[in-house]
């Protein structure tokens, strides 16, 4: 691989990587609108852009490693928005409501583009605290700079590459396609103590947890045990928990709690910590306020202000619009964490979050309201988390962070015009086949998967 020549003056930009990029982001997007509504999941599609994009851009000629990244960051960024439209505003068309195309185009339109304005700023911001500073692992990111680095030529992790590659797929096909491997293994000889326990057969979560490392993984298994093996079945036995279903949900509001929890101390300390770096002495010298600093607070103004406007316009109340932009600006710090943690984004879950507080301070908005906040939030939340994956990719082979900012951009446009326009061709044309994963329409404002409330 080589250099790439500088577009637009910066380095690792191309032109030909941000027209690859928008049209990869138009497939991507739209099949994973429909991944979102079949199945209630949309799974990370950073690693297959990488090798996408290694594939197009070396039918014109020589690239480098860089080039891919961008082009890859460009392509995956309108992944997340159909997600987060996808898990949350199909919950319009059960309320009965005239899904007049032309009308919600817009509207969707809207909160999609709040979702990428918001996200692209913010993951600015948060890329240097948590990739510099804290150096999470974000193991979606790390595979995918492995993929692009064993493409070079003569690379000994090509080999590696395609064989686990081969592997996994075998592995996946014969659980899934001829059922010869189970999907999951349940522990059934402890239901009887109320301990809900197995283990899932997926090479994905093996990688992950191989990925992330040891100290991460061991606290997820924490978690789980604390949950799975401690609060239910001692909660059960002692007579805290009338029922297994209120146990579950007693454990899901602590772990919403200390997500909440954890996300307001990280930003109380971020502030605390650039009120001292700044203002405060170092090394017995006064240290000034940058002048970035000053144009970062102008620019984030100016990108709050259009993305109020946008909510106004979208048909949120001003009251409703700033409760939904501090929401965003806390959940999309918890989803950026999470993420680089163990690389899962429960965007939806951040959606409800902010959709029952905003219920309970303005408890006069109409369902179509809370709806469209929780489509805000799981929109930005689960775009940071794949920019964040794509910084991750660009801080280990030493991509310009402008360049990616720029091509997720252009892939984000893209996305975003495309989430809105396929949500309303499949599920007015399959909404049988694809209408599973959808907002729920009750006084709790609850999301549903199915028949399961999450």
């Amino acid at each position: 691989m080589e250099k790439e020549k500088k577009f637009l003056g910066i380095e690792h930009l191309s032109l030909r990587s941000l027209i690859i990029g928008a049209i990869g982001s138009a497939f991507i997007t739209a099949g994973s609108m429909y991944v979102a509504l079949k199945l209630g999941m949309v799974p990370w599609p950073t690693v297959f852009a990488a090798i996408v994009s290694i594939g197009i851009l070396r039918m014109f000629g020589k690239i480098s490693k860089n080039e891919v990244n961008v082009a890859q960051s460009s392509m995956t960024a309108g992944a997340m928005i159909a997600a987060g439209l996808g898990f949350t505003v199909p919950g319009l068309w059960k309320t009965g409501l005239d899904m007049n195309m032309w009308t919600y185009f817009w509207i969707f339109l809207g909160i999609s583009s709040v979702g990428l304005i918001m996200g692209l700023f913010l993951t600015w911001i948060w890329r240097t605290m948590l990739l510099k500073r804290e150096n999470l692992p974000y193991p979606i990111g790390i595979a995918t700079a492995e993929t692009i680095e064993s493409s070079s030529e003569g690379s000994k992790k090509t080999i590696i590459l395609a064989a686990t590659l081969v592997l996994s797929a075998a592995y996946t096909i014969a659980r899934d396609w001829f059922m010869k491997i189970p999907s999951y293994i349940n522990f059934k000889f402890l239901d009887k103590f109320n301990m809900s326990t197995g283990a899932y057969m997926s090479p994905l979560a093996a990688a992950i947890g191989y990925m992330i490392g040891p100290l991460y993984t061991l606290v997820l298994f924490i978690g789980a045990v604390f949950g799975y093996i401690l609060l239910v079945p001692i909660g059960m036995k002692i007579g805290i928990f009338s029922s297994i279903d209120a146990a579950a949900n007693v454990r899901q509001a602590i772990g919403l709690g200390l997500m909440v929890g954890a996300g307001l101390g990280i930003v109380l300390k971020f502030i605390i910590d650039i009120i001292k770096k700044r203002m405060g002495n170092k090394g017995g010298r006064e240290v000034r306020p940058y002048k970035n600093i000053f144009k970062k607070s102008r620019i984030g103004l100016i990108v709050c202000a259009v993305s109020f406007v946008i909510c106004v316009i979208a048909g949120l109340s001003p009251i409703v619009s700033i409760l939904v932009l501090l929401g965003v600006f806390l959940t999309t710090l918890m989803a950026s964490l999470i993420t680089g943690q163990a690389g899962i984004d429960p965007l939806e879950i951040f959606g409800m979050l902010i959709m029952i507080t905003v219920r309970a301070i303005v408890p006069s908005i109409s369902i179509e309201t809370a709806l469209l906040v929780a489509g805000v939030v799981a929109i930005t939340s689960g775009f940071v988390g794949d920019v964040m994956f794509d910084y991750k990719t660009g801080q280990i082979l030493g991509t310009n962070p402008k360049a990616q900012l720029i091509s997720q951009a252009v892939g984000g446009v893209v996305g975003v015009i495309v989430a809105s326009f396929t949500i309303f061709v499949m599920i007015n044309n399959y909404r049988s086949g694809v209408l599973r994963y959808t907002a729920c329409t009750s006084s709790k404002f609850c999301i549903w998967n199915g028949s399961r409330q999450l």
